[in-house]
C-alpha cells in the first residue's frame, strides 16, 4: 500500500513529492496544466515550459537539461557544471547527479517516472521507465551507477514512483507473461501489467527497504487531470517530472 502523504500543491498544477525526500530535494510531476511535448525536430524545452517549471520549483533556472527518451536502459552520469548551460544531453532514459541546483527532467504520458535519492552521499536520479526500460532493468542500472560513482548503498535510498498507467488500465498481450511472469494478471480473457510492481520488485531484490519506497498510485489513464497515451492516443500531451538537489543559493541559478 502507498504511504499516505499529501502530493498536491494549492492549485493542483503539480504532484509534489518533496516532503518524502526531505528539505534537500525538490521533486514533482506536473499535471496537464502545461504540455511538455517537445516541438517537432527539437529536444529542448520552450520558454513557456521552463517558466512553468521555475514557478513550480520556486527557482529561476535558465536551463532544464533534458534528453531524447528512447525506451532503453541508458542512464547518464552528469558530473560537469558545464551542463548548467545546456538544454539537451543526447539520448537516454534517465540521469543521475550529485551536483546541486541541476534540474533533472523526464517526460511521461503513461510511463513511470522514478525518483531516487541517496541522503548519505547527496545524489539523485530521475528515470523514465516504460515497460521496455523496466524489462531491460533501467532502475538496477541507475542504482549500480550511483554505487559506482559515489558509493551508494541500496538500503539507504529513498524512492518515489510518480503517476503512471496502473494495472487497472494497462491491458497487454499474452506475451507479456514471458517478460514479467510475476506481474501480469489475467482477468477473464485479458492480461494486465502492474508496472510499478515490476520496479518495486526489482528494488526489493537490490535491498531497498520497503518503507523507503513511496508509490503515489495515480493512474494516468483513469485520471483526466493527467496525460495518458493509452486514453488519448496521438493527441496526448506529456507531463514533466523534475528532481533537483538543493543548495543554499538555489534561486541564483
Amino acid at each position: 500500500m502507498p504511504t499516505k502523504m499529501p502530493v498536491k500543491n494549492k492549485n493542483g498544477s503539480i504532484l509534489n513529492f518533496s516532503r518524502f525526500f526531505g528539505r534537500e530535494v525538490i521533486a514533482f510531476t506536473a499535471t496537464r496544466g502545461v504540455d511538455f511535448t517537445l516541438k517537432e525536430g527539437s529536444a529542448k524545452p520552450t520558454s513557456q515550459q521552463k517558466g512553468f517549471l521555475n514557478k513550480s520549483a520556486k527557482s529561476s533556472f535558465k536551463h532544464f537539461p533534458t534528453f531524447r527518451q528512447v525506451h532503453g536502459r541508458h542512464v547518464l552520469l552528469i558530473k560537469e557544471n558545464s551542463l548548467y548551460d545546456s538544454d539537451y544531453l543526447g539520448e537516454a532514459d534517465g540521469a543521475i547527479t550529485n551536483l546541486p541546483n541541476l534540474p533533472l527532467t523526464v517526460r511521461t504520458a503513461d510511463c513511470l517516472p522514478i525518483f531516487l535519492y541517496d541522503p548519505k552521499h547527496q545524489g539523485i536520479a530521475l528515470l523514465h521507465a516504460g515497460w521496455r526500460s523496466s524489462q531491460k532493468g533501467i532502475i538496477a542500472n541507475a542504482v549500480y551507477l550511483m554505487k559506482k560513482s559515489w558509493g551508494t548503498k541500496a538500503k539507504d535510498l529513498k524512492v518515489v514512483f510518480g503517476p503512471a498507467i496502473q494495472e487497472c488500465c494497462y491491458q497487454v498481450g499474452s506475451e507479456f507473461r514471458k517478460y514479467f511472469p510475476k506481474d501480469v494478471t489475467k482477468k477473464g480473457k485479458n492480461y494486465f501489467l502492474d508496472l510499478p510492481r515490476v520496479n518495486r520488485r526489482q528494488l526489493t531484490k537490490m535491498g531497498i527497504k520497503r518503507n523507503n519506497v513511496f508509490d503515489c498510485a495515480r493512474c494516468t489513464c483513469c485520471d483526466p487531470k493527467l496525460f495518458s497515451f493509452r486514453r488519448e492516443g496521438e493527441k496526448a500531451g506529456r507531463m514533466a517530472s523534475v528532481m533537483i538537489l538543493k543548495s543554499k543559493n538555489l534561486k541564483k541559478h
